[in-house]
């Protein structure tokens, strides 16, 4: 999606995790292990090891979400 300009090149991935009673202990540190999000063709760090698309584990509920880089830089995006 970058190669067709429809992403910008300093374009991010930000590890999304659903905030209520379901969520799990490790997926709950994976948002904090990259707080600036990742390049788009860069693995997430989580408890696990590195991954490249959420689910970390059987019945994951996580999900990422495409940023634009200034956004995650400056803090502008939610994590949950």
């Amino acid at each position: 999606m970058q190669d067709a300009g429809i992403l910008g090149a300093d374009a991010r991935r930000m590890w999304t995790v659903t905030r209520d009673d379901r969520l799990c202990d490790t997926c709950a540190q994976i948002p904090g292990m990259n707080p600036k999000g990742r390049a788009m063709g860069e693995p997430f760090n989580t408890p696990f090891g590195q991954v490249m698309t959420p689910p970390a584990h059987p019945s994951c509920r996580c999900v990422f979400r495409t940023v634009s880089g200034f956004a995650a830089t400056m803090g502008l995006v939610r994590l949950s």
